[in-house]
């Protein structure tokens, strides 16, 4: 036998109430919880643009519908020790335009630096939504490009 449900989900706002809480007009209690699916995937680094902490953005291709396309610019989830690691990583492998078209600026860098960027959905033009860098990813790993 099934235990009961003791949550109730609003599949359409994503957010999460525990059954046994009060209405409380006008405020949302900390019975009530959001949450939003994510989604991780491996992707190339294509290129970066340069800032003050060594890199303010990543750009990122991966394999869709049997292609290496540019997905999307990460500007979100480095940590202090990725802002200190890329930048050598990239200025290493630097060269003179993307190995896959890409229409944003920065400066490219020769494939072979993966990481895993989270995100939350595919655009209908083929971009993540929402997406965040996660790390860098041992080169070993399966990969698009490969």
């Amino acid at each position: 036998m099934s235990e009961p449900c003791t949550n109730r989900v609003d599949v359409y706002s994503g957010t999460q109430e525990h059954l046994a809480s009060r209405y409380a007009p006008g405020r949302r209690s900390a019975a009530w919880q959001k949450i939003k699916p994510a989604f991780c995937l491996p992707c190339v680094i294509l290129g970066f643009v340069p800032g003050r902490e060594g890199i303010r953005h990543l750009h990122v291709a991966t394999c869709r519908d049997g292609d290496v396309r540019y997905v999307a610019t990460l500007q979100a989830g480095f940590t202090s020790q990725a802002r200190a690691q890329l930048p050598t990583l990239l200025q290493a492998r630097v060269c003179s335009r993307p190995f896959v078209a890409c229409s944003a600026r920065g400066v490219w860098v020769e494939p072979g630096l993966y990481c895993q960027v989270r995100f939350l959905a595919w655009t209908r033009g083929g971009r993540l939504l929402g997406a965040s860098f996660r790390g860098l990813l041992e080169p070993h790993i399966n990969h698009p490009t490969r």
